[in-house]
């Protein structure tokens, strides 16, 4: 398995759907609607059925869980055929994103206020749906994910005083701990708290007996990309999700 696909193993266990298909090497994930990783089709194994046969099927799939129809495109020979045939089928691009690694320094601050426990509270999912605005509609989908984590996580909470001021995921397998879902309250951003979080949840992840860490970064978010990169960290590869609105049964 090449080094990206490895990485891409890892982020499906580590943000699992509420639901999930096996195609002819394709999974198919659902989540009714609650971001684009958890509705979306990953293309693990090369196909023996045609593409076409294959990406009706998926519309299909989709159209019937109401949900728009969502590929995640790879960068590598798996997609070649898949992408022309979404091109000719007029799909259209959005959400491309950096992987970035980093093997995990031997030391950290040893002032940082952060809190991470292995289970979900009642307080980390209030400030994570608070923080990340989740809407009421998907609100109970975020706690199915993050409930349905089967290798060991880390829910991150970092403190100013008596304030929450960011929270975090991470997981880890294999090696990797994986760092997802950071995000600093909108009144405490800009202050060097996006950092502080992420170094207590890669310290975390060293001490649960990772060496590498991974996170995902969306392209236009150049601040993440830049805290990130001072931190060490280097982008290994882009994905974007190619994606066909939901058309309404007759």
């Amino acid at each position: 398995m090449s080094f990206f696909r490895t990485l891409e193993e890892l982020s499906l266990n580590a943000w699992p759907a509420t639901k999930i298909t096996h195609y002819d090497g394709w999974v198919l994930r659902f989540s009714n609607g609650f971001t684009r990783r958890a509705n979306s089709v990953n293309v693990l194994c090369p196909s023996r059925l045609a593409i076409p046969t294959k990406v009706d099927w998926c519309e299909d799939q989709y159209t019937f869980a109401e949900l728009p129809t969502v590929f995640k495109i790879f960068p590598d020979e798996l997609t070649q055929d898949l992408t022309e045939e979404l091109d000719q089928r007029g799909y259209e691009t959005e959400g491309e994103a950096h992987v970035m690694t980093l093997d995990l320094p031997d030391s950290y601050p040893s002032n940082l206020e952060i809190t991470i426990s292995p289970f979900l509270s009642e307080q980390w999912y209030s400030d994570a749906v608070g923080f990340n605005r989740v809407v009421p509609e998907h609100q109970v989908e975020l706690r199915n994910i993050v409930e349905r984590i089967q290798p060991i996580c880390g829910f991150s909470t970092l403190y100013h005083g008596k304030d929450t001021v960011a929270v975090g995921l991470a997981v880890v397998e294999r090696d990797w701990v994986g760092l997802f879902d950071i995000v600093v309250s909108p009144e405490h951003r800009r202050k060097g708290f996006g950092r502080q979080i992420v170094q207590g949840m890669m310290h975390w992840g060293k001490e649960n007996g990772a060496n590498h860490c991974y996170l995902q970064a969306f392209h236009e978010n150049s601040a993440a990309i830049a805290l990130y990169q001072s931190l060490g960290f280097e982008s290994q590869y882009r994905y974007h999700y190619r994606s066909k609105p939901l058309h309404k049964r007759n």
